[in-house]
């Protein structure tokens, strides 16, 4: 109950504050016979139309996943090209087993060698020590030292035969690891060795090389290396790009909840969230793709035009309610999840007729008309109507003093 209190009390006071606007707005404007209309989105809270922080953004895609390969291996063939559609288990490369195999091969080869060596110092170190036992004591000195030196010679093999054999079972490890698959759904950005020069360095991520059986941890014992292969763009994985001032540098910070809303219909909003604000690069000011929240409310002052610009990110959960390269605007705030469905349009702007009808001052090409509206229920916390027809949010009208007259000249509010 003490809720609701409250978001009447809340909802009263925004409504009030907004007739006062409108009022002082069209006194301040009667002497030019114009009536000033508002948007019905905004009337309706769809929309902030200017009223608050707004900034401009475009949906683009998260940083492109990297697939290493082992460039001590040899691969063998590449199934996949630039622009291809892959999914989770799609076939990349495989590595050629052959060569894997005569690695394998060359790998025991030097175990046997460092294997026979150290059984040979062993001989040698057991007949010194046997020889030693009779020796004079003038010879103990000479003996002692030839033992400790083969000692130590035995003990560097014995670490040699060790980093050999971890080589060799990573080597048959991989044997059975010589398919490369796709670890994400997405579109190949690029395949090579050299898709690392392009510049986008620092838009791919390492996706790890698990899927060629080695582990990227253990990766320089063997002496190997991994190198960025293959890099896929993965499909959905979106965020927003926006832009802001200076000015408003302090409005945005990382974690923030924000509203987004789509350019061609506000009414549809999704919630999103801050991930970053990049204040260590600037956004070129030349740049048309861009807009800050007071370029876009008409201010074309040389101070805004000259403010510097940087870069935010915004990340949101419905990555199916936008698409790639979509224009959208962001606005600090938290979706109203008790939001009502259909149009609601509060009670001050409409003349009552009877419980279910009424009309409202809708801007006409210029000029004010009056429109009937179907009424359904009424909201005592909001104090609004829902509207069943006769309106939707696209139009525009005006607050119903007694000034207004059929065929007044009107011009919408955000001119």
């Amino acid at each position: 109950m003490k809720k609701k209190i409250i978001i009447s009390i809340v909802t009263g006071v925004v409504i009030i504050g907004a007739v006062c606007v409108y009022t002082f707005s069209h006194k301040n404007n009667a002497d030019s016979s114009v009536i000033y209309v508002d948007s019905v989105s905004t009337i309706a809270g769809y929309s902030t139309n200017g009223t608050g922080d707004r900034y401009s953004g475009v949906v683009e895609a998260q940083k492109a996943v990297t697939v290493n390969a082992d460039s001590s291996k040899t691969i063998k063939e590449c199934y996949v090209n630039v622009g291809d559609t892959v999914e989770v288990g799609t076939k990349l490369f495989t590595y050629d087993s052959d060569a894997i195999n005569v690695s394998i091969d060359e790998a025991q080869l030097e175990i046997d060698k460092i294997k026979a060596d150290i059984d040979s110092l062993s001989k040698q170190i057991q007949e010194l020590q046997t020889e030693k036992a009779s020796a004079s004591a003038e010879e103990q000195l000479n003996y002692t030292v030839q033992i400790q030196s083969l000692t130590n010679e035995q003990t560097s093999n014995q670490y040699d035969l060790n980093s050999k054999q971890s080589d060799l079972d990573k080597l048959k490890a991989s044997l059975n690891a010589t398919t490369v698959t796709s670890t994400t759904a997405g579109i190949i950005k690029s395949v090579g060795f050299d898709n690392t020069s392009s510049g986008d360095n620092s838009s791919i991520t390492d996706s790890g090389a698990d899927s060629d059986g080695i582990d990227d941890s253990d990766s320089s014992s063997t002496g190997s290396s991994l190198s960025p292969y293959i890099a896929i763009q993965p499909l959905g994985n979106y965020q927003i790009k926006a832009t802001l001032s200076e000015f408003d540098i302090a409005s945005v910070e990382k974690d923030m909840d924000v509203i987004i809303r789509s350019r061609v219909d506000d009414t549809k909003a999704i919630a999103g969230k801050v991930v970053s604000v990049n204040t260590d690069s600037t956004v070129n000011n030349d740049s048309s793709s861009d807009y800050s929240s007071d370029e876009e409310d008409g201010d074309s002052s040389s101070s805004a035009e000259k403010a510097t610009k940087y870069n935010f990110y915004v990340s949101y959960t419905d990555q199916n309610a936008l698409m790639l390269g979509q224009h959208v605007y962001i606005e600090p705030g938290v979706i109203d999840t008790s939001a009502k469905e259909g149009l609601w349009i509060p009670e001050p702007y409409i003349v009552l007729e009877s419980d279910t009808s009424g009309y409202v001052w809708k801007n006409n090409n210029g000029k004010l008309t009056k429109q009937e509206v179907s009424l359904g229920s009424y909201d005592e916390n909001s104090m609004s109507y829902e509207i069943k027809s006769g309106l939707n949010d696209k139009d525009y009208i005006a607050f119903p003093d007694d000034s207004v007259k059929e065929g007044e000249k009107c011009k919408e509010a955000n001119e």
